[in-house]
């Protein structure tokens, strides 16, 4: 288990890395044509890094909010619920997928088939990976 710091450490590191992401595709596309659509995905995505942040700092400095983050994510009914809504969220998502894959199967884009195809492949690789190593943990 890490310790409370490299918990904070680590998630100030991912979300610091989304921005730089999400800033480095915005100057990716400033002469591009649609740049307003990138502007607002960048936006989204670094408004929410930053709150993020703020969370993580008000959570490693704040012990009575700690605490109470801490118990509400242990709780064995919140988990429950957690892995129902990511079951049924990914169930959906790999629904919505090969209903894309049909459509760019059908519509001969190769390109976005071969996407498509990929994202399914690579998913069903990281649920064998992840259910092979929580097996061994349990």
């Amino acid at each position: 288990m890490k310790s409370d710091k490299q918990q904070f450490i680590l998630h100030i590191t991912i979300n610091l890395s989304l921005i730089l992401l999400f800033i480095g595709i915005a100057i990716s596309q400033i002469n591009k044509q649609n740049l307003s659509l990138y502007v607002g995905f960048v936006s989204g995505g670094v408004g929410v890094a930053l709150l993020n942040i703020i969370r993580n700092i008000k959570i490693y400095k704040d012990e009575k909010y700690k605490s109470k983050t801490q118990i509400e994510a242990n709780d064995e009914r919140n988990i429950l619920i957690n892995t129902k809504a990511t079951s049924i969220t990914y169930t959906i998502l790999f629904i919505l997928i090969d209903i894309a894959a049909i459509v760019a199967f059908i519509l001969q884009k190769m390109d976005y088939l071969y996407i498509f195809a990929g994202i399914l492949l690579l998913s069903a690789i990281i649920f064998l990976i992840t259910k092979t190593i929580l097996n061994k943990l349990n």
